[in-house]
């Protein structure tokens, strides 16, 4: 049971034997959270009344329940509150159904593929294990109740009877095999009268010798067992004596105690030896089932009882397949070289061979005397074998194999031993059964590696693939609708939105596939951080306004005061509604869409509700299976590739939340998502170093850190006019963090902070890499210009600040900016003249190369500020110029943003977080994206 508990994990398991009237089933064993209390307290079962354990022991076939909760007949116990899912197994031995073994979970799941397989090979294994036991103690008690019967008269009475005649001689006369034989004439009367007889005319015999015995008077008396003579004991007197009827009579007890001792005798040899071969057969199974390796349990298994039992050879016959008619000889010993085995090879079976009957009959085949008997031995008939025993290897009905035992005696198998080697059989059978699986399923799991290894490049290369020249697209058409290549007529506008619309739900497409690939795959992470849930619901409502604006849609949000933030990833979260909405706003024709939410103490609802089509009960199901539409006709007429549903419902539940919903046909549907306020588990955020275009803050942000909440308000009246958006700073998030979320284009910092030291937070923004580069203005009522100018800020201000100081100081930074020279390293043209359009359009100089080894000797010649680098390419890759820059102390402060359509491994990220400063996605990054991250550290270069 604790084997069981430790390999399997389940809430209970427990073992059931009937007793010895067959009415009841009691329970014996069990492991589990309630080992204590059911050990204490063992259940017992009525075999007429009906339930789970009693079922299966009264048919003899397994019961399983998937849901306790429905059925009445699982093993109801107090004890075990826990229990959904149920499995019972008969243990069967000799025949017969002994018992059963009660298997309880705590999922509301059904046991997994093959694990009831496992469990019937365990159960058999347990019912032989017991079963021989068994055997084993009614032998062990036999012994002891016939030593006890026998040991007075044999220490007492026989003594004594040998003092009152020490004037005799004894001898015994065996009985030969066959009793036509024709026995000694003075012991041939008491045998067939099968009591004492007084002998007056003893006749010479074989058996005495007239020297010994001259007497002429005797008494001899038959040695009797169970009505039939074994032997006989007679008793000669050297001189002339007369013997009385008293003397026959002793004589007679004497006879009958001997014949019972002599039986015992023979008794306790049979039981000793019969307890050896079970010891020897417990041994061979123990080691055998040790291993999982085929080729060891067959090697161990032959070795064992070649070494352990007196047989001349021993063979083992596997079948390659269940259609194969021949077998392959895996291991040959005999008794005199047992650890010397043959070379496997294949043999064809004869039809009157041994092993033909073993198979055909599925059950043991002995041979006792190969002379009158003839059959073909394997792997040969050698002139000195006379006695086979073929036992089959049967697995779920099936012949796996055959074990098979030559000797050179005729009659060298016995009941017993056949008994013992059929046990193992078994075992053995169950142990390369339990091996082959194993095997199969290393090589499966092989096989399914290189599989998902196959599909990750595939699908790393389709993302490359197709991502490139849809980054053109997109791009593109955004740069010309934004007006960099020249003004747009009406309809030269519409045509371009329609290309930068399609070009974007392309790659949704492409994104969800990959998505769905790497959740299945179990490689996708999500970033924990704090979401604010009414900014990100307003959001939403503000997008599906627009999905609606051609509907009679009315969209209302239903939003409290009081909603919670929450522990979650926000773009995954964002995603999510967003699909939701989506959906609704699809198979929404007229009506509303109500976006509601409320919360308790630990979770978080959020409900998408519509007054569209609705859908079915019966179709409610699969509406969460991939590439899965619900109806034809709806898909023809709403689109879509039934991916959005699956992939929002994954996304949930790596959040440990739920999704449900309620629908009727025509009247709508409401769709709930339940979250977590705090995420109870292992996934760690995205490292610091591996940047991705969060969200994109405005460059004209100020960030404004000071004591005073005044303040702010007085520096937004000082700016006003200008494309400043003034934030104050909260002491609950670290100014830092707060800096790295915002990227604002300037700090505006006071050093007499209260409760906060105000040169610790300069100290940590200059020395942070996500927060050096951005310029700080001191403000405060202390002069300490020197230091502040030490650590690096770009002004100093004392307060108080008046509005023509905070200008000029804001006016310089602006003259600080200038043209800078930067590099784009891309084997795509197209993509290099789009990145160089938005570049170009925001006051930089544009240099390019097409490989990465002509981007090297731009770079070592004449290096540029900052270097766009694409990560495919001929000759060098990204990766080959990323090492030579880090490598190279001149060049390795150059920031470099990494710009690919390549499907990053977790490996590769780890490398781009440690060399590169940010990196953004073809196809999904935006101008001002780009454009946040090359002011950034342009500004960071200039700072130097």
């Amino acid at each position: 049971m604790a084997l069981i508990q430790d390999s399997f994990g389940y809430y209970a398991t427990s073992i059931f034997l009937t007793d010895e009237p067959g009415q009841y089933a009691v329970q014996q064993a069990a492991a589990g959270e309630t080992v204590d209390i059911l050990n204490r307290k063992p259940l017992k079962l009525a075999l007429k009344e009906a339930g789970q354990v009693t079922t299966t022991i009264t048919t003899g076939k397994a019961q399983i329940i998937f849901d306790t909760a429905q059925s009445d007949t699982g093993l109801k116990d107090a004890l075990l509150p826990g229990t959904c899912t149920e499995i019972t197994l008969p243990l069967i031995a000799g025949g017969r159904v002994i018992g059963a073994l009660d298997v309880q979970s705590k999922k509301a799941t059904d046991f997994q593929s093959g694990e009831e397989v496992v469990l019937q090979t365990i159960t058999d294994l347990v019912a032989n294990a017991i079963y021989v036991a068994r055997l084993f103690e009614r032998e062990r008690n036999a012994t002891a109740e016939i030593e006890s019967l026998h040991r007075r008269y044999l220490q007492q009475e026989w003594s004594a009877f040998l003092q009152r005649a020490e004037d005799s001689k004894t001898s015994f006369s065996n009985l030969p095999d066959d009793l036509s034989t024709t026995i000694d004439d003075w012991l041939d009367e008491a045998l067939s009268e099968g009591q004492a007889q007084i002998i007056t005319r003893p006749a010479a015999g074989p058996a005495v010798s007239t020297a010994v015995l001259p007497a002429e008077v005797g008494v001899a008396a038959p040695l009797m067992l169970r009505g039939m003579p074994i032997g006989a004991i007679s008793i000669a007197a050297e001189e002339t004596r007369r013997w009385s009827d008293d003397d026959a009579a002793i004589v007679e007890a004497v006879a009958t105690q001997a014949a019972l001792a002599i039986e015992n005798a023979r008794l306790i040899e049979e039981t000793q030896r019969w307890a050896a071969e079970l010891q020897t057969s417990s041994n061979i199974s123990q080691s055998i089932t040790a291993t999982l390796d085929e080729k060891e349990i067959i090697a161990k298994s032959l070795q064992l009882i070649q070494t352990s039992f007196p047989f001349k050879t021993t063979v083992l016959n596997l079948r390659p397949a269940l259609d194969d008619q021949s077998y392959v000889i895996q291991y040959q010993t005999t008794l005199e070289s047992p650890h010397t085995p043959v070379t496997p090879r294949r043999v064809v079976v004869a039809p009157q061979s041994l092993t033909a009957a073993a198979v055909s009959r599925q059950k043991s085949v002995l041979l006792q005397d190969n002379a009158r008997q003839p059959r073909l031995l394997l792997p040969a008939k050698p002139d000195n074998l006379h006695s086979g025993l073929a036992i089959p290897l049967v697995v779920q009905q099936n012949v796996i194999g055959v074990l098979e035992l030559y000797c050179y005696r005729q009659n060298a198998f016995s009941p017993d031993i056949i008994s013992v080697f059929e046990i193992l059989g078994l075992q053995l059978a169950a142990t390369l059964s339990n091996a082959q699986a194993y095997q199969e399923q290393i090589e499966t799991a092989e096989k399914l590696k290189e599989v998902d290894k196959l599909k990750t490049q595939f699908l790393a290369n389709m993302s490359h693939e197709l991502r490139t020249p849809l980054n053109s697209i997109i791009g593109f058409s955004r740069v010309i609708l934004k007006g960099i290549d020249g003004p747009l007529t009406k309809l030269q506008k519409t045509d371009l939105t329609s290309i930068h619309q399609s070009g974007k739900h392309l790659l949704d497409l492409i994104n969800n596939i990959l998505d769905l690939a790497k959740i299945e795959a179990g490689k996708m992470d999500i970033s924990i951080d704090n979401v604010d849930l009414p900014a990100l619901i307003h959001g939403i409502t503000s997008t599906a306004i627009g999905l609606v604006k051609d509907k009679h849609v009315e969209i209302i949000e239903n939003i409290p005061d009081d909603l919670p933030v929450i522990e979650g990833d926000e773009t995954r979260l964002r995603q999510v509604l967003l699909n939701l909405v989506s959906n609704a706003a699809k198979f929404t024709e007229d009506g509303q869409i109500i976006i509601s939410a409320h919360h308790d103490a630990n979770t978080v609802s959020i409900s998408v509700a519509d007054t569209g089509i609705g859908i079915a009960p019966e179709d409610q199901a699969g509406i969460f299976d991939e590439f899965t539409q619900v109806d034809a006709s709806t898909t023809r007429r709403a689109g879509g590739t039934g991916l959005g549903l699956p992939i929002t419902k994954k996304f949930v539940e790596l959040h440990q939340g739920q999704l449900s919903v309620e629908s009727h046909l025509n009247k709508g549907a409401t769709f709930t998502l339940v979250l977590p306020l705090r995420q109870h588990q292992a996934t760690e955020p995205l490292p610091q170093s591996r940047l991705r275009p969060a969200r994109p803050a405005a460059p004209a942000t100020i960030l404004v850190i000071d004591s005073d909440p005044r303040i702010t308000d007085y520096y937004k009246q000082y700016l006003a006019g200008r494309a400043f958006d003034i934030v104050p700073w909260s002491p609950a998030e670290s100014a830092v963090e707060t800096a790295k979320t915002l990227q604002p284009y300037a700090i505006l910092l006071d050093i007499l902070l209260k409760d906060k030291d105000g040169w610790q937070i300069l100290t940590d923004l200059k020395t942070n890499p996500h927060t050096m580069h951005m310029p700080v203005i001191i403000t405060s009522a202390v002069d300490a210009q020197a230091r502040a100018e030490e650590i690096g800020v770009a002004d100093y201000l004392l307060k108080p600040i008046i509005k023509r100081d905070l200008l000029q100081a804001v006016n310089q930074l602006k003259k600080q900016e200038h043209v800078k020279r930067v590099l784009i390293i891309d084997d795509k043209a197209d993509d290099i003249l789009l990145v160089k359009r938005i570049l170009e359009a925001n006051n930089c100089q544009v240099v390019e190369a097409t490989n990465g080894l002509d981007g090297l000797e731009i770079i070592y010649t004449n290096p540029p500020a900052l270097i766009i680098l694409d990560l495919t390419m001929p000759e060098l890759d990204g990766f080959g110029v990323l090492r030579s820059l880090k490598d190279n102390p001149e060049t390795n402060a150059i920031p470099i943003i990494i710009l690919t359509a390549k499907e990053l491994s977790p490996p590769e990220e780890e490398t781009l977080g440690r060399q590169a400063n940010a990196v953004l996605f073809k196809g999904i990054f935006t101008d001002t994206a780009l454009m946040q991250y090359v002011n950034q550290f342009l500004q960071r270069e200039s700072a130097r």
